[in-house]
Parts: structure tokens; sequence; C-alpha cells
């Protein structure tokens, strides 16, 4: 074990998954559980944050320059790095390894048959495994960071370490056991999508059908839908039963009532006709070469269920249309109804939240401008920043540039919590009384003085506001 330079994990072989990375030891959220430098580093001008580095099939003409570059680079690493690049998953039967043995088979190459394979075996491990370093170092190949498996709700997250050393960071976000598996999301983005459209991802991008527990829920948490019952205020999903139609929701979570064929049938066409809308916005924005859609019609959009992933494309929208026409109470809620959605999907503790919570925090704050002294907005300005500090220190570490923006913006919004003596939460009893509660605040300044009753407060806060001294 002392010679493990990864001691926290190990590399195991599962009987459908192959190499899988278990921990050796207990491990808690916010602890690093690996730190790993590239084997090989693929770097390109073409280079963008897209796995997918090797073209279509259909449009792949010539051998990539990325191609040749690893199976130069290959070719000069030592016995053991080779060793360790072909345990890595490849699938040199896909339809992007049979393109590259046709072009090498159509064009004047020297290369013989086995040479010819070895260059397809190469090329796939880079596929697979390799993971979007920098604009600037291109993509890397982690030999063990690749062996942890994909789930759309991941124990781990795994971001570039930001010292230009290319490393790859495995952190915990939530307690993980001895000898559990490690998980990370390979596309946080497909994440939101519904069961069918990350199946569909996985399957043409990595070639494996994903088993997490959201995968295998007998409901898609992306497609929620209100009860049909009018007087209820409960949801329901579309079922992910094998054996109904993907169209088949499930009972309410609260009168536990199932949509009839004419309610069901209802639902499901105002999700279709959101879906057309928000395609038609996608190519006429597209068409015109425009990246932000006109604000009158991104806020005519009617969102179907808060928890729908289609709802929360418009929130997106809205949010954007709201930041170029300058409008914060938009910005605001629809900040507010995208982090209401995340929440219900992904694990509390995910990157995603976070900038949604930092975004929310930035915007609250920005609407302190007009009147810096409203209480209730920095109250909830300072709840939104410090849920952003708290996941961006569980995900990605104290020392990270997203965290220390955050704790920036923190710091001042709660130093002008205490210049405007905004009452919160005390930590102490009352000090008149000493008696302790909830329905309580005390002084943000200097976090001592706290009245339990209203008669305390309007007898004595005037008096303290007007003498308290740090």
């Amino acid at each position: 074990m002392s010679n493990n330079p990864h001691p926290l994990v190990a590399v195991m072989n599962h009987e459908t998954k192959g190499k899988i990375l278990v921990t050796t030891e207990s491990v808690k959220k916010g602890s690093e559980v690996l730190r790993e430098k590239p084997l090989m580093l693929i770097c390109d001008s073409t280079s963008n944050s897209t796995n997918n580095w090797i073209p279509q099939p259909n449009s792949l003409s010539a051998i990539d320059p990325f191609m040749w570059n690893a199976f130069a680079q290959f070719s000069h690493l030592f016995e053991d790095e080779q060793k360790q690049f072909g345990e890595c998953f490849c699938d040199v039967h896909c339809p992007k390894a049979d393109a590259i043995r046709s072009i090498c088979s159509s064009n004047t190459h020297t290369l013989d048959d086995s040479s010819v394979e070895l260059l397809v075996r190469v090329a796939m491990v880079m596929e697979f495994n390799a993971k979007y370093v920098s604009d600037d170092l291109g993509f890397g190949l982690f030999p063990c960071s690749c062996k942890a498996a994909h789930s759309c709700r991941a124990n781990c997250e795994w971001f570039t370490a930001e010292d230009g050393s290319g490393c790859n960071i495995i952190q915990a976000v939530e307690d993980i056991a001895e000898g559990e598996e490690v998980t990370v999301n390979y596309n946080p983005a497909e994440s939101l999508l519904p069961i069918n459209e990350r199946a569909v991802y996985l399957m043409s991008s990595k070639r494996f059908k994903c088993n997490c527990s959201r995968c295998n829920a007998p409901y898609d948490d992306t497609r929620c839908f209100s009860c049909a019952t009018a007087t209820c205020l409960g949801h329901c999903y579309a079922s992910n039963n094998p054996t109904h139609s993907e169209n088949t929701l499930t009972s309410c979570n609260i009168c536990h009532s199932t949509p009839n064929l004419a309610q069901t049938i209802q639902l499901i066409a105002n999700e279709t006709r959101l879906a057309k809308q928000l395609l038609e916005l996608t190519r006429k924005l597209a068409y015109l070469g425009q990246v932000q859609a006109p604000y009158q019609i991104v806020v005519a959009l009617i969102p179907i269920h808060p928890h729908h992933f289609l709802s929360a494309q418009v929130f997106q929208l809205k949010r954007n249309s709201a930041r170029s026409e300058g409008d914060l109470v938009l910005e605001i809620d629809s900040t507010k109804s995208r982090i209401e959605y995340l929440n219900g999907i992904l694990a509390f503790n995910n990157p995603l939240v976070a900038s949604e919570y930092y975004g929310l925090g930035s915007a609250l704050f920005n609407s302190l401008a007009v009147d810096g002294t409203n209480s209730k907005v920095l109250i909830e300005c300072q709840a939104a920043l410090r849920s952003s500090v708290r996941m961006f220190t569980i995900c990605y570490g104290v020392g990270h540039s997203l965290n220390k923006e955050s704790v920036v913006k923190l710091t001042s919004v709660q130093l002008l919590m205490q210049w405007n003596h905004v009452v919160v939460a005390p930590k102490d009893g009352c000090s008149l009384c000493g008696l302790r509660g909830d329905a309580f605040l005390c002084c943000s300044r200097c976090s001592k003085v706290a009245y339990c009753y209203k008669e305390h407060q309007r007898a004595q806060w005037p008096l303290h506001k007007m003498h308290c001294k740090v």
C-alpha cells in the first residue's frame, strides 16, 4: 500500500462494468480522493471542452492530427506506462474505429496491419477516456481517474487543478464508505435531460448504458407534471417502467390519483408544445446568428412545472434575457426557479447548484444598489452566498477560484449587514431575560445583543442601534 500513489482508491474488477475505482477507507465529503498527473497530453489548436475529439464517422475523411499525436506519444512511453495505457477501456469495433481502418486501407500509408490496429487502439483509448484539461493543455489521459464509473447522481466531482500542472482531481461530494465505488458525472449538462436522452448520449459517446439510481428509478425525475386534480397541489412524473409507454404518468405524490387518458394526453400535449416552441426558438437564433433570445419572446414562454426539464430551460432563457435587459426581478425569480429544479434532481453538493446560488447572490447583491439597507434582501443574499461557498468548498476545495469569488462577495454582504445593523438569528439567548428560541433576532454587528419579545425590541433596539460599537 505504501507504494500506491493513490492510497485512498484501488482498481477492482467488476463482473459487468469491467475495471472500477473503489475507496480503500471511508472518505468524508469535501475530501480529496485522488490527484493524478496526466499520462499523456494531446494539445491542438482546435481542442475544446467536448470529449469527442475524433470527428463522427461520416465526417472523418483523414487521420486527425490528434490521432497521429497520440500515436507518436504512445510510442515514446515507457513499458510500464504503455501497460497503464492499455488497461484503459476502448471499443475497437465501434463505427469510428472502423472508419479509421477504412481510411488507412484507402490511402497511401506506410503502416502495416499491426500498426493500423495499434493506431486504432490508441485512438479509441483516447476517444473513450481522454478528459478535457484546458485550452492550453488540450486533453489528458488519466489511467486511474478514467476508471471512475459514470453516475447521473455521482458521489464525487472531478476537475482540473488550477496550478497549471494539468492534474485531475477527484473530490468527494458526499460521505463514501470503505469499499464503495467512486462515481463521477462524465457530462453534468446531460444529467439535466430526460432518461432516454441521457441514454442515447452515453451509448453514442461512451458505448455503455447507465444503471445509476436515477436511470433505474421507476419514474423520470426530469419530466414532472402538476396533478390533474384541480384542487391538488401535488405532482406526478413520466413513468420509467420498461413495460409502459414513456408517456405513461405515475400517481400523484399527494392525492395518489393517476391521470386518466384524457388528462395524460393534455399534459403531454403541453409538454410537446413547449418543446416545439423552444426548438423553433433555437433554430431561429441559429439562423440569425444570435446567442440571446429576444426579451419579449422569452418572457411569453409558459413553464410546465417548476421541476420539468423544459421549464428549467425556460428559466435559463428568462434569466439570460433579464440580465441583458437589466431586469433584476426576473433574473432573481428565474434563478430561484433554476435552483429549485436542480436541487430536485441532483445531489445537494453539486457545482451546478453552487453556481446558481452564486448567481442568485450576485443578483440580490446588485439589487442592493437601489437600497442597501433592505434587511430582507441582505439576509437572503447572505444565505445564497453561504450556500455557494459551502458547496464550492465541498466540490472544489477552499483555494478554488470560484470559491474565492464567492467568499469575497459574501464578506462584502456581511460587512454591509453589520454596517446597517441587520438583525440575524442569535447564537445566545435574549440579552434581557436569557430565554432561547427561534422567535428572536440579534445584532449582526456585535453578535451579542438579542431581544426575544416585541416589547423588548421596541424599547431596547433603537437605543442599542444608536450606541452599538464593536
